[in-house]
Order: C-alpha cells, then structure tokens, then sequence
C-alpha cells in the first residue's frame, strides 16, 4: 500500500507517504495505524489510523463507510494549514479505500 499526497504547509509543501500499516488491539479497541514518511522536519499529521472496534478521543472522520481517526502534528498551528491538513488527510484515506 503506497498512497501519497502533498500539501501545503506555510510556505513550505510536504509530501506525505503512507509506508506500511500495523494492527494494534488494546481492551475493546482495535485499530490499523499507518506508518507516515513526511518528507521534510515539519510534522503535518502526527498519526492516522483506521478505527475497526472501539472508540477515540481523536477527532475522527468517515469516508466510504469507514472511519479513521488522526491527530495533526505540531507544525498545523493556523486555521489555513490545519485546513490544508485535514484535506491531505482525506487524500490519503481515499487512496487507501479505493
């Protein structure tokens, strides 16, 4: 599974790459978290997972019946760059459940 996007980050564009996945199950919840490669220091996203069982105290967001959860990094501190963000974010999962 390679899926890829870019997105705006100030003046700066970050690419994102999922690289692989791993499955993680504590209590009642279970979860796929992607492994992310950003190719430079500014964290965009600081993790992105699927959602199979349980709940989060992330925000979450449903996309062809599935829901993923996700935490922004450091480096979304506006409203325009959490916006870009949230828009990679979509790009991503899309490419994932094609």
């Amino acid at each position: 599974m390679k899926a890829q996007t870019t997105v705006q980050n100030g003046n700066k564009e970050v690419t994102i790459t999922i690289t692989g996945n791993r499955q993680w199950e504590g209590g009642e919840n279970i979860r796929t978290y992607f492994d992310l490669d950003q190719n430079n220091k500014r964290i965009v996203i600081d993790s992105l997972y699927e959602i199979h069982a349980g709940t989060t105290r992330d925000k979450i967001i449903k996309i062809a019946g599935r829901t993923f959860g996700y935490k922004l990094g450091i480096d979304c501190n506006s409203n325009t760059k959490r916006a870009a963000a949230l828009e990679g974010i979509e790009s991503l999962i899309t490419q994932i459940t094609a």
